[in-house]
């Protein structure tokens, strides 16, 4: 008899960090990866780019409204 099981493990993970930035973390200092794993980890960190510029994006347009300043007539910033 033997007894067999399928173990997932994670070798890279993506995140966005609060300061906007991609943060990578790999389960080794250097990992090799097969050709389709370096695909999926390559659209992985293209999507974590794109959701952190579109965070900046979205929080930075609301800073601008919140901090917005004023312009006499005379062109003197108030």
């Amino acid at each position: 008899m033997a007894i067999t099981a399928e173990l997932r493990i994670t070798i890279a993970e993506v995140e966005i960090t609060d300061e906007y930035r991609v943060l990578l973390t790999t389960d080794r200092k250097k990992t090799d990866l097969a050709i389709d794993e370096a695909e999926r980890l390559a659209h992985e960190l293209i999507e974590a780019a794109a959701e952190a510029r579109a965070a900046l994006k979205q929080d930075f347009s609301r800073d601008v409204m919140r901090h917005g300043f004023d312009v006499d007539m005379a062109g003197e910033v108030g």
